[in-house]
């Protein structure tokens, strides 16, 4: 139920002078339930009145993501024919031979990185 109909519920029981549980039992409806959309609207109607009721202000800021973990590198070898071995996060292993296109590789390693091996 949405919250103008758990209104007309409450009002309702309000005025069949029974129990939350007498009223509510046969709809379907726990008396616990009305008892707390009871509390719930009057505490609503009691902010509003007392002018403390605000509307939210939203602000959105900008973000940036970054893994915690930025993969390691790990070189073998010395000089021109040297391999490199890259570990993402997620346990995806990248291992390359020169030569190697530096635009290729980091767009490898952001291809790896997004998903679970």
């Amino acid at each position: 139920m949405k919250r103008d109909q758990w209104a007309k519920q409450v009002a309702a029981w309000k005025r069949s002078g029974k129990t939350a549980d007498e009223y509510g039992s046969p709809r379907g409806i726990l008396g616990k339930r009305l008892q707390w959309w009871s509390w719930y609207l009057r505490s609503q109607a009691a902010t509003l009145k007392s002018g403390k009721a605000k509307s939210p202000s939203v602000e959105l800021l900008p973000v940036t993501l970054r893994s915690s973990a930025p993969p390691r590198m790990v070189v073998h070898g010395v000089g021109p024919s040297t391999s490199v071995e890259i570990v993402l996060p997620n346990g995806s292993v990248i291992r390359a031979e020169p030569p190697v296109d530096p635009c290729w590789l980091g767009r490898l390693i952001l291809a790896a990185g997004d998903r679970a091996c």
